[in-house]
């Protein structure tokens, strides 16, 4: 329950920071951190002010209104209670997290691990709920790589297999094709959107 609470921290502060920079980033993700462990209003001093938009920290949110914080002891904060010793061990995979490295590659928003997609595409195929015996899942692991690299049309087994490429068959791999490319130039132009209306806000 204590990594799940940080682990969308995490994620929250690369997903809100894509296109900014790994200082911002990093500054998010300790953030997350801080916030999760602290026992005191001032170990809040990273969450974010919310002079644009509210806060998602709580002592931030009634600081803007000049209220007072709602005590630590009635929120869920996984990490406030973890001795000092198990606290540092965390902090420590945090420190490799916002490895400057790391945070490059982040910056975009786009998935770290490439294959990560066609992964998704192996487990449409597969089920991971289902048995599916090895010589099957081998099978279908090479059909989803070929068409992952090549596209539906240039790695269709029954082209290879020597059927006759009828219209119909070329007509709907085609459509599998456009369909994919459309999906992830759809993806590409929301990023480029974000990216420009960011800008424009400043």
């Amino acid at each position: 329950m204590a990594w799940h609470g940080h682990g969308h921290g995490h994620g929250m502060a690369i997903r809100s920071n894509i296109n900014t920079s790994e200082t911002v980033m990093r500054k998010a993700i300790w953030a997350s951190f801080f916030h999760l462990s602290a026992k005191e209003n001032n170990e809040h001093a990273l969450c974010p002010k919310g002079e644009a938009k509210p806060s998602w920290c709580w002592v931030k949110r009634a600081e803007a209104k000049e209220e007072e914080p709602a005590p630590h002891s009635e929120k869920q904060l996984y990490l406030a209670k973890l001795p000092q010793e198990k606290l540092d061990l965390i902090k420590s995979v945090y420190r490799d997290l916002t490895n400057p490295d790391l945070l490059h590659r982040c910056l975009k928003g786009r998935t770290q691990n490439p294959n990560e997609s066609l992964y998704a595409k192996v487990w449409r195929k597969v089920s991971k709920d289902k048995f599916a015996g090895l010589h099957r899942t081998i099978l279908l692991t090479q059909a989803t790589a070929l068409e992952h690299n090549f596209g539906h049309r240039d790695s269709s087994f029954l082209c290879y297999l020597g059927f006759p490429n009828s219209p119909h068959l070329l007509a709907a791999l085609r459509r599998k094709d456009l369909k994919t490319k459309r999906r992830s130039t759809s993806s590409a132009k929301k990023r480029k959107t974000k990216k420009v209306g960011k800008k424009q806000h400043k």
